[in-house]
């Protein structure tokens, strides 16, 4: 038997018995009948993806990157550039700008 076949039922009935307009309720229930132990590696994440998709919370990776780069790619301007002032004030924070010696290594 699979874990996801494990999960299913369970999930399945918790949602059944539960409220889904009360959603911490039902998300505090899901903790509760989770029944595979240790609440990581294979199993939870299996646990955790059938939750979403019971829920149908589970969006399609196109649906995600899209959400993803609509949010931090199209930056205008004046964030572009304040966020390099930012960065480069952090990176450069403790070095001189100005060069008053000439290195060894340029010759």
């Amino acid at each position: 038997m699979s874990w996801r076949q494990v999960a299913s039922p369970i999930i399945k009935r918790v949602i059944a018995e539960c409220d889904t307009e009360d959603m911490k309720r039902l998300h505090e229930k899901l903790h509760e009948a989770y029944p595979l132990g240790e609440r990581k590696y294979h199993p939870y994440k299996i646990w955790c993806d059938e939750v979403r998709s019971q829920l149908s919370l589970k969006q399609s990776v196109a649906n995600r990157r899209s959400l993803v780069s609509d949010i931090y790619v199209h930056l205008g301007d004046r964030v572009l550039n304040e966020a390099a002032e930012i960065l480069a004030a952090e990176i450069l924070n403790n070095c001189d700008p100005f060069v008053t010696q000439e290195s060894e290594m340029v010759s």
